[in-house]
């Protein structure tokens, strides 16, 4: 029987076979090859760089970035600096992306034109200017009153942005200051003033304004003193605080106040007064004079107030640095003279046999000045109720022949069980031990 060959030889001739037939088949190609002679090679000189070289965007192209850019709006503006005067208005503007970079990182269209607006609060005057970009713009021959201003971006497109309304305030004359003495001493008068700027109606907060200024002047004895105060009312009503210290005990004087804006100055007021001949001990405001008109805006700091406790308070600023009294109402007890600090802020303390009720506390100054600067109510509570405590339960006695140590550390049923558990026995067997030893 012939043993057929092995797979490995079989497998070796194979690959022989296949060998030798692809150098059969490449060699006509490998010798056409070798004997082929070489084509010349064509050089292709490279492009000169010429301006018409440059390679122009496609007619579709073009539309595509117009119509990108025809989707982007122009950044938004604000106005800034508005300043006013006889019938002006002047002011500059910025971008919001130019204040807030991080905020309003764009794109935004390139911005083509800029148009400010102005009009009136009941809407009959409207005042507009145009302008090439972002800059400066003012108006001119606007009536006196109320009015808003709005800048508008326009982008090449036509798309436009709007930004915020900015109030503003277009004076007239002042009219007559309103004056009156808050106190006087031997050597010294505090005025207070208001009123003057005869502003609309119904002016929103942070509204630009035309500053003004007030002038007084005190004449008497052959003396003459004048201060000025200056500035934009942050509040209707409000009322600068004037003192005019270093006067003469037992003369008469006479103050006069004007006020001046940027339209021109009103008429004059006038309010005579007579210091006192001598030094004017301090003495509690009356009940009758704590009304409404003299709170003074004072404040109460503490958030508890007790019998015997230190009050903070919050007075007028016009006072800091300036030595004032407390007083205690009912009763007008003195709680001291104190001198305001940085802040408007004065300290006093409370008696320490307060009653339970309703109290005033008031301060006057400055100095020994019996002007009422305000005033605050507070209320000292009735103390809170006791309950009675309920009577202690006595601890039962300790029965006989029970270690205490047992009721300190192992009072819990389980440590009782794993006691009489281990103890018992051993008692038992000891017991059982004695008797038969007895035996």
């Amino acid at each position: 029987m012939t043993t057929p060959p092995a797979r490995p030889a079989r497998s070796r001739l194979l690959a022989a076979a296949v060998l030798a037939l692809s150098v059969t088949v490449a060699s006509p190609a490998v010798a056409h090859a070798a004997s082929a002679t070489p084509e010349p090679r064509t050089t292709v000189p490279a492009p000169t760089s010429s301006a018409s070289a440059t390679p122009t965007a496609s007619p579709e192209a073009e539309a595509e970035a117009d119509a990108v850019d025809a989707e982007l709006l122009p950044p938004e503006p604000r106005i800034v600096g508005v300043a006013v005067g006889d019938g002006t208005a002047s002011g500059d503007l910025l971008l919001l992306n130019d204040l807030f970079p991080d905020d309003y990182p764009g794109p935004f269209a390139p911005i083509e034109s800029v148009e400010v607006a102005a009009v009136s609060a009941d809407g009959s005057i409207t005042r507009t200017r145009m302008l090439d970009g972002v800059e400066s713009f003012d108006f001119d021959g606007l009536p006196p009153g109320l009015y808003t201003a709005t800048a508008t971006t326009v982008a090449g497109s036509g798309a436009s942005v709007t930004g915020e309304l900015v109030a503003f305030v277009i004076p007239t004359t002042p009219l007559p200051a309103s004056l009156y003495l808050f106190t006087a001493t031997d050597t010294l008068a505090v005025l207070r003033v208001s009123g003057g700027v005869n502003q609309p109606d119904d002016v929103p907060s942070g509204a630009t304004a035309a500053d003004f200024e007030y002038s007084l002047t005190v004449t008497g004895g052959g003396e003459t003193f004048t201060t000025t105060r200056s500035g934009w009312p942050p509040a209707p009503n409000t009322v600068s605080t004037v003192e005019f210290p270093g006067l003469t005990p037992g003369t008469d004087y006479e103050v006069t106040v004007t006020v001046t804006n940027a339209v021109g100055t009103g008429a004059p007021t006038f309010l005579p007064f007579t210091t006192a001949a001598g030094p004017v001990e301090a003495t509690a405001p009356g009940e009758w004079r704590l009304t409404d008109d003299t709170r003074g805006g004072l404040r109460i700091l503490s958030p508890t107030i007790s019998s015997g406790s230190e009050v903070t308070l919050q007075i007028d600023g016009a006072f800091v640095g300036r030595t004032v009294q407390g007083w205690l109402s009912p009763g007008g007890v003195s709680l001291g003279a104190r001198s305001a600090d940085e802040a408007g802020r004065v300290w006093f303390t409370l008696p320490a046999d307060l009653s339970p009720g309703v109290y005033r506390i008031a301060v006057t100054g400055p100095g020994n000045a019996d002007g009422v600067i305000g005033w605050a109510e507070f209320t000292i509570p009735a103390p809170a109720a006791v309950s009675p405590s309920a009577e202690p339960t006595a601890s039962p006695a300790p029965t006989a022949g029970v270690s205490s140590l047992a009721r300190t550390g192992g009072e819990s049923p389980a440590a009782a069980l794993l006691a009489g558990g281990v103890l018992a026995p051993a008692g038992t067997a000891f017991i059982a031990l004695h008797r038969r030893r007895r035996v």
